[in-house]
């Protein structure tokens, strides 16, 4: 940003790309200590596929006893890293448009309310 920026606009603008990228660092929690962390509580086995710069995809495939003792954690960790962080970029955009928009209606507002104002 340009030094001659006003401080209340890069607050405002550090807060909503704080915002805008927040998912990304659930994300990176859920993948790298969480998921792990469920995986050794319950009896699953690490599943790792593909093998590229950027990593591979793993996931866990939970035993047949654990499954049934507790499906939404067999299922949260079947689900793989990359769909994780694909769902979590989408979430990402979506917060970014919704933010976009409803920018767009306080503007929109607040200049009705000027000429409104400013109305003879």
């Amino acid at each position: 940003m340009a030094a001659d920026v006003d401080p209340a606009v890069r607050r405002k603008a550090r807060f909503d790309t704080a915002i805008i990228l927040s998912p990304l660092g659930v994300g990176v929690l859920l993948n790298a200590i969480v998921r792990p962390w469920l995986s050794t509580l319950i009896d699953a086995e690490e599943i790792r596929r593909g093998s590229s710069v950027r990593g591979s995809n793993r996931w866990w495939a939970a035993s047949p006893e654990s499954a049934a003792e507790h499906p939404a954690i067999s299922w949260f960790l079947g689900v793989s890293d990359g769909a994780i962080a694909a769902v979590l970029m989408l979430s990402c955009g979506v917060i970014a448009l919704a933010m976009w928009i409803r920018g767009r209606r306080v503007r929109r507002r607040e200049a009705q309310r000027l000429a409104a104002t400013q109305s003879p």
